[in-house]
Order: C-alpha cells, then structure tokens, then sequence
C-alpha cells in the first residue's frame, strides 16, 4: 500500500512541478524579458556566432570557387567551338 501511495505521490509532484514550470515559462514570455545569460552560457553563444560565422565564410569561397571553375569551364568551350570554326573555315578556303 505504501508503494502505491509513493507513486501517486511522485507523479502529484511531477504534474505540479511541471504546471509551476509552465506558468514561468508563460509570464516571462508575456512580459518580453529575456533571461539573463550565464556566463558559460554568453561563451557558448559567441562560439556558435563564430563558427556560423566561418561557416558562411568557407560556403562563399567554395561558391566563388565553382564560379570560377564554371567560367574557366565556359571559355574552354568557346575557345574549343573558336578552334573548330578556324579550322571550317581552313578546309573550305
């Protein structure tokens, strides 16, 4: 009997502890306020900007690099397409 009187007890507490959780949840979101950052937490933070930050970094050098890439690639064709034209151009002369 006092196993299950524990367990009602317990699971009482969690749903009362979950409700309190809420309601604070709720009025710091009705009053706008932030919760101070810890300062583990502002560290945190300021690597992850950093890394987001080299991220957008790398993903820009690797777009201009497929550009340039794409641009050698397209004035290879057109020097190729310039070469066969020349030598039309040979053999009807």
């Amino acid at each position: 009997m006092s196993l299950l009187l524990r367990y009602l007890v317990k699971g009482l507490g969690w749903e009362l502890g979950k409700t309190a959780a809420k309601e604070a949840i709720d009025e710091l979101r009705a009053s706008g306020e932030e919760p101070e950052q810890t300062e583990a937490e502002a560290r945190a933070a300021k690597r992850e900007a950093e890394r987001a930050a080299r991220e957008a970094d790398k993903a820009r050098v690797r777009a201009e690099k497929a550009r340039a890439k794409e641009a050698k690639r397209r004035a290879r064709e057109v020097e190729s397409e310039l070469a066969a034209l020349k030598k039309r151009v040979d053999r009807e002369r």
